[in-house]
Parts: C-alpha cells; structure tokens; sequence
C-alpha cells in the first residue's frame, strides 16, 4: 500500500505560518513599535492577539490547501497589512511631529483586539468561494 504525504493534506504549513506570524506581531508592538512611542502592550493583550493571529493566518492557509480557498487566505492577510500601514502611518506622523501618539486605539490595535471578526469575515468569503466553485464544478 502506497501513501501519498502531499504537503496539502499536512497542517505543518498552516502551523508554521500562523507561529511565525504570531512571532513576528508580537515583536511588532513590542520592539518596533516601542521606538516610536507607540505605548507597550499588556501580556494578556500580547497572548490574545497572538493567539488570533495565529488562528487568522493558519485557518486561511488550511482551506487553500485543503480545497483550493485563496480569497479567505486574501481577506485575511490582506486586512492585517493594511491595519498594520495604517498603524504605522499614524504612529510616523506622530514622530516626525515630535509628539506622542493620539489618544484612541490605533486600527491595528482594533483588528488585533477584534480578531474574531476579520477571521469570520475571511471564513465567510471563503465558504463563498467554496460554494461557487462546487456550483461550477457540478454546472460542468
């Protein structure tokens, strides 16, 4: 008996994806962010928005390889960068005037805090997609 060990039907792509990048938003708000007054973040605050991204970038990356859904993996991923550009812009002008950040949550603060949402908006996409490729592939 032959087994085929296709990578897409292993979750170590997924997994590692979803480490890294929770890794990588981690050290965002706690070394990067930091030099440019970006005020700390508490640990629980750290271990909730590590935990969402790595469920934000993991299930996304699941479903491509499991049934072929990019437009999940997009609407997740493509969220993310753009309230990190946002986070980043605001936080620069902050800088460059020589001032503190504004009061108020910045948009990655929000999309982190909130991570259940940008996730269920990505998954909803996604079973879209799913459901129409299943419609055109039986249409055929």
């Amino acid at each position: 008996m032959v087994h085929s060990h296709r990578l897409s039907n292993r979750p170590t792509l997924p997994v590692l994806s979803g480490t890294i990048i929770s890794i990588l938003t981690v050290l965002l708000l706690t070394v990067i962010f930091p030099v440019y007054n970006y005020g700390p973040t508490p640990i629980g605050e750290l271990v909730w928005f590590g935990i969402g991204m790595f469920f934000i970038v993991t299930i996304p990356i699941y479903l491509f390889q499991k049934y072929g859904v990019i437009s999940s993996l997009m609407v997740a991923l493509g969220s993310f960068l753009t309230a990190v550009a946002m986070t980043w812009l605001r936080i620069a002008e902050a800088a460059q005037a020589g001032a503190a950040l504004s009061a108020g949550p910045t948009v990655l603060y929000l999309y982190l805090f909130f991570w259940l949402l940008p996730l269920a908006i990505a998954l909803v996409v996604g079973g879209g997609e799913y459901l129409l490729r299943q419609g055109w592939n039986t249409s055929r």
